[in-house]
């Protein structure tokens, strides 16, 4: 997902997260800066979503993975993580179907995970985390 400074967020499938930047203005992202080093923190990551513009905690990703769902922060400006911090937690790990994976930030600022209908779970949402 792109943030609104034309950065490109990617997830790795080991949980890394990286920073793609288009640096000679030719639509491709030619540079790649690593944001989160995983280091095992996080188990099969399968959905992610930026912050949106101006949140007031920082710039950052949301991150869901096998029981849990964290939200990684930059918190003083060097598109470096620096603070990881558990929102969700709980969810079945049997199974890739028992997890949370989807985000949506809703019109109502709030941002909206899905997780798995087998698992009896459905839609949740966090408010403004």
């Amino acid at each position: 997902k792109y943030r609104a400074d034309g950065t490109l967020v990617g997830l790795a499938y080991d949980g890394k997260i990286w920073l793609l930047r288009d640096t000679n203005g030719d639509g491709i992202e030619d540079q790649a800066d690593l944001f989160w080093d995983n280091a095992s923190a996080l188990q099969s990551p399968i959905g992610m979503d930026v912050t949106p513009p101006g949140y007031p905690r920082g710039n950052g990703v949301f991150v869901n993975g096998k029981s849990r769902c964290v939200l990684i922060l930059d918190k003083d400006g060097d598109d470096k993580a620096d603070v990881r911090r558990i929102i969700l937690h709980g969810f079945g790990t049997e199974d890739s179907h028992h997890s949370i994976h989807t985000h949506q930030w809703g019109p109502d600022g709030a941002l909206y995970i899905l997780g798995d209908m087998g698992a009896s779970w459905g839609v949740f949402r966090i408010g403004r985390p």
